[in-house]
């Protein structure tokens, strides 16, 4: 494993996420079994995708807007499984929370990237020459 890669690990985005994917599984068992198959499971695979693409915009590349918008499935998965009576309105609001510190903090890499772009080998050399 690379220094960098280990540093992305420990940034703070990915440790909510950690903790996001955590929590959704110490409680994805108090649904019903076919709402945990259901709808559960598929929760499960978005925090995932999210993982990844929080993992790419930290590297630089501009998946935030779909970062959001799995983070918004999620939260919608999360209500719906409360109103289904799967949860209580604590886990689904323990959920929300989290999802929302994930997107402020996607909000802030997001920002602080565009504000300062990396050059490309190519931009910098051409710099170099005038």
């Amino acid at each position: 494993m690379t220094p960098q890669l280990k540093s992305t690990l420990k940034t703070p985005l990915i440790g909510k996420i950690y903790e996001l994917d955590d929590y959704i599984e110490n409680v994805s068992t108090l649904p019903p079994k076919r709402m945990q198959r259901l709808i559960v499971e598929p929760m499960m695979h978005q925090v995932g995708i999210l993982h990844l693409q929080a993992m790419r915009e930290l590297r630089g590349l501009d998946y935030y807007k779909r970062a959001k918008d799995t983070l918004v499935e999620i939260q919608a998965a999360a209500y719906r499984i409360y109103h289904k009576k799967g949860w209580t309105m604590r886990v689904a609001s323990v959920i929300d929370s989290l999802c929302d510190d994930i997107a402020e903090q996607l909000h802030a890499v997001h920002f602080s990237a565009t504000a300062n772009p990396v050059k490309s080998k190519d931009e910098s050399s051409r710099a170099n020459l005038e």
